[in-house]
């Protein structure tokens, strides 16, 4: 049987979602030290808006990445559909769930959405980053393709 992560042409699912988990460490102490610049909240009320945060953000993140392999079918030539398609539902879903978080938990408002923001755009960023450089260094390695071609 063919390992589909054997062809140079497929991607490994486990480092997008090693980059997009990083993305989100860094996002979420981006929004901690944004917050606690601005004296909007320090200590426990801090540290329970950063966690809630990030448990809803890795919730949508690995529900990304099962949206990435099943919209790219995890190869090169479909993995632009499969990005756009993960990033909208990564974001739909955070978002969804971040609300009930936000109001059954009621953490420090300001903190909760700064640091939501920052996780976001940095997970969407690292995302796309990870795409771009996967994309290229398969064209680096098996010569260019035209990706139009079935």
């Amino acid at each position: 049987m063919n390992d589909p992560t054997s062809d140079p042409t497929n991607f490994r699912p486990s480092r997008v979602l090693g980059v997009a988990v990083g993305a989100l460490i860094l996002g979420i102490l981006v929004g901690c030290a944004v917050s606690r610049g601005a004296d909007w909240s320090e200590g426990r009320a801090l540290t329970s808006a950063a966690a809630s945060v990030a448990l809803v953000w890795l919730a949508a993140v690995i529900l990304g990445v099962r949206v990435l392999v099943f919209g790219s079918g995890m190869s090169i030539d479909r993995i632009g559909f499969g990005v756009m398609a993960a990033s909208v539902s990564r974001m739909f879903f955070a978002l969804i769930l971040g609300v009930p978080v936000f109001i059954l938990l009621a953490p420090e408002n300001r903190t909760f959405w700064i640091c939501f923001v920052c996780a976001g755009v940095s997970i969407l960023v690292a995302e796309s980053w990870w795409a771009i450089r996967t994309v290229n260094s398969v064209t680096r390695t098996t010569g260019t393709r035209d990706l139009g071609e079935a």
